[in-house]
């Protein structure tokens, strides 16, 4: 197995490895993916009005999952707790199974300095440098 190989398994396999990994969590992942959509929209984090409109859900409910994801580790707070003020949210980088390839072939000057392969979803060659 060569380090082309390892690159091709990890577009693969990353996410069948983490979605299995939390798999009881379904609820707090989704949560997570809204948390980002919305951050990614308005450019800013997400305050629990937003999932309530984006779910159409009540406040209750919206806290609920805000919480519950915290908890999780899959969204943080990002500011900091003060009497009467929004609690704001913003999800975390999505947990990984295996570590990033393209992180490992920068550090990794053992595999070279060019690393080819075909995509396995799309089909076309991919041709990363050093």
């Amino acid at each position: 197995m060569d380090f082309a190989d390892f690159w091709v398994t990890s577009i693969l396999f990353e996410s069948v490895f983490v979605e299995s990994i939390h798999r009881g969590a379904d609820k707090t992942l989704e949560t997570r993916s809204i948390v980002e959509q919305i951050s990614r929209r308005k450019g800013s984090a997400v305050h629990v009005t937003d999932l309530m409109k984006e779910l159409s859900i009540s406040t209750d409910v919206a806290y609920t999952r805000l919480r519950e994801a915290e908890a999780a580790g899959a969204v943080r707070r990002v500011n900091r707790p003060e009497k009467g003020n929004k609690k704001l949210f913003q999800p975390v980088p999505r947990p990984r199974f295996i570590p990033d390839p393209e992180e490992m072939f920068d550090q990794i000057a053992e595999v070279g300095s060019t690393v080819k392969f075909i995509h396995p979803l799309t089909g076309e060659w991919v041709v990363k440098n050093r």
